[in-house]
């Protein structure tokens, strides 16, 4: 799952494909074109019907880009003190299809949502958030049919748990308390109305607890609270639920698993005051393959601030340093600067087929209603 609205799409200028060709200039076309009139850099996709809005919860669902509420008023600076905002969180949401270049509504949330994380099952998106507007106010889950164009409200897990997981129907979440021992995983079953408790996984006490869905396990990875090895553990999960497996790698990265493809790639983010990426102290992450248990290094990422696209998922490629990772190959693809700004705080943002897509966010002078989309080669 990935939560949106970290920092927005600040972009380098020209870049290249390693290992391949350069992408195209980065002009922004003069009338609005579909994707397949532009491969290797970003088209400013048409008017929609959605307002001038940052921090919205984006995902691809099927074969559209769906993005729904988000924040009116400007967003709080990054590192900044800023009081609560008055104004709630929008509700409204609608879904673009790059293919044709087309908005359509889609039904309001029940309730607003912004800076959202957002998980993806079948046709069905997830989106968990807090109204920020309101001082202590409870988390939402909610669900999205895209198929009848309907909302529901699912339970909240209670306690300290990360971002759900889709495996097959059913919602995974992992205790990440800070501080305490973690208490139990949870899985909610189709048409249940409570959580109820995974087996204890075999990895004992953990920090930075995370767990992602490879298709055929849940991965667990995290560090252990004691001792002077902190590299992660990792362990895996049947598709039944009910087995744990203790993994023997040792994985040096700063987060939890990434599935793409037959990888597992663990990634390390760190980023300057001014949103560009420096070294972490143990490397740029690294690459698992279960197969093997072999454990690569992710190779030094290109030069320039490249996008705001970790954790996407996006043509077998992952989104991590601002770039695209190919993890079987360990080679990168960057992608071209944004035509609207070189630096635009608060996108929404999301990964799906052979896009990129990015929408509204703060351009320094205002929020914005505009939406671009990368077409990748």
């Amino acid at each position: 799952m990935r939560r949106r609205g970290r920092s927005g799409l600040g972009l380098a200028a020209l870049l290249l494909v390693a290992g391949g060709g350069a992408l195209a200039g980065c002009g922004a076309p003069a009338t609005p074109a579909t994707p397949g009139d532009r491969v290797g850099s970003w088209v400013a996709v048409p008017a929609g019907p959605l307002s001038a809005r940052h921090d919205p919860a984006t995902a691809w669902v099927g074969d559209r880009f769906v993005v729904v509420g988000g924040r009116e008023d400007r967003p709080c600076p990054p590192a900044a003190a800023c009081l609560r905002p008055r104004t709630p969180d929008l509700r409204d949401g609608a879904a673009f299809d790059p293919a044709t270049g087309v908005w359509a509504p889609i039904a309001p949330a029940p309730v607003g949502v912004s800076g959202s994380a957002t998980a993806v099952g079948g046709s069905t998106l997830y989106v968990r958030s807090t109204d920020v507007s309101e001082e202590d106010a409870p988390g939402v889950l909610l669900a999205w049919d895209a198929a009848q164009d309907r909302w529901s409200e699912l339970p909240v897990p209670a306690g300290e748990h990360g971002d759900p997981v889709v495996v097959g129907e059913r919602l995974v979440v992992v205790s990440t308390p800070y501080e305490e021992p973690a208490g139990p995983d949870l899985v909610l079953d189709p048409g249940a109305s409570r959580w109820r408790p995974l087996p204890a996984d075999p990895l004992g006490p953990l920090t930075g607890r995370a767990a992602a869905w490879d298709g055929e396990r849940l991965v667990l990875s995290g560090v252990p609270r004691s001792g002077s090895d902190r590299r992660r553990r990792v362990a895996t999960l049947d598709a039944g639920l009910t087995r744990w497996t203790a993994r023997e790698e040792r994985v040096d990265a700063e987060g939890g698993a990434v599935a793409v493809g037959d990888r597992w790639v663990f990634p390390s983010y760190s980023y300057d005051g001014m949103g560009g990426p420096t070294p972490y102290p143990s490397g740029n992450g690294q690459v698992v393959d279960p197969a093997t248990g072999t454990v690569s290094a992710v190779p030094e990422p290109p030069r320039g601030r490249g996008a705001e696209t970790e954790g996407e998922v996006v043509g077998g490629r992952v989104g991590l340093w601002r770039h695209l990772l190919d993890p079987e190959t360990l080679r990168w693809t960057t992608v071209p600067a944004l035509p609207a700004a070189d630096e635009r705080q608060a996108m929404g943002s999301a990964g799906g087929g052979r896009w990129l897509f990015a929408f509204g966010g703060d351009d320094g002078t205002g929020i914005r209603a505009d939406g671009f989309l990368l077409t990748l080669p």
